[in-house]
């Protein structure tokens, strides 16, 4: 029975998370979107340097970006979001399979994640629905690591909530490969 409540909670929440996606746009076309000067300033990530084999290690500062602000709101400005969010993990898997490494490591950074987002039913739609993106994308094993820190009791529960739909990742998360980061 407990399988089953767990199925069924999946697919709920895979076709909910379904109904936020704004776009229909392909890879290349995602990687040539010039996102508004706002959407780049408000959703932040960088290359922070690179691994002994030259896979690139990337940041994302998931905890310091308003969400909810765009979500709230809709409109250009939230599908630029969207589109925006979808750009950073191809642009991620991109430079990975251009580098000696083959692959990226990313590193999401979820210092001063706040209840104003966990709590607005839109926004936690909009982050599962990036799970489904992100388990696309790595799942073709684009992606060597993935480290989560800074993480406090509220993304604990959208990690419990979103966590079925990233079966590529949790299963790397359990066989862990550990890298010294230089």
């Amino acid at each position: 029975m407990g399988d089953f409540v767990q199925l069924l909670s999946v697919l709920l929440l895979v076709l909910s998370v379904t109904f936020v996606t704004s776009h229909n746009l392909t890879e290349s076309e995602i990687l040539a979107f010039d996102a508004p000067a706002e959407i780049k300033s408000t959703f932040p990530y960088y290359l922070s340097g690179y691994y002994e084999d030259g896979a690139p290690i990337w940041v994302f500062e998931l905890g310091k970006w308003d969400l909810r602000k765009y979500t709230e709101k809709g409109g250009p400005l939230y599908d630029a979001m969207d589109i925006y969010v979808d750009q950073m993990y191809y642009t991620f898997k991109k430079s990975g399979l251009s580098s000696s490494g083959k692959q990226f490591f990313a590193i999401c950074d979820l210092d001063e994640f706040k209840i104003r987002q966990a709590g607005h039913p839109k926004t936690v739609q909009f982050i599962l629905s990036k799970f489904v993106t992100l388990e696309q994308i790595v799942s073709g094993g684009s992606m060597r690591q993935g480290w989560v820190v800074n993480a406090n009791a509220l993304w604990g529960a959208l990690w419990k909530l979103g966590s079925p739909l990233l079966a590529w990742i949790r299963a790397k998360r359990e066989n862990k490969n550990q890298f010294n980061l230089k």
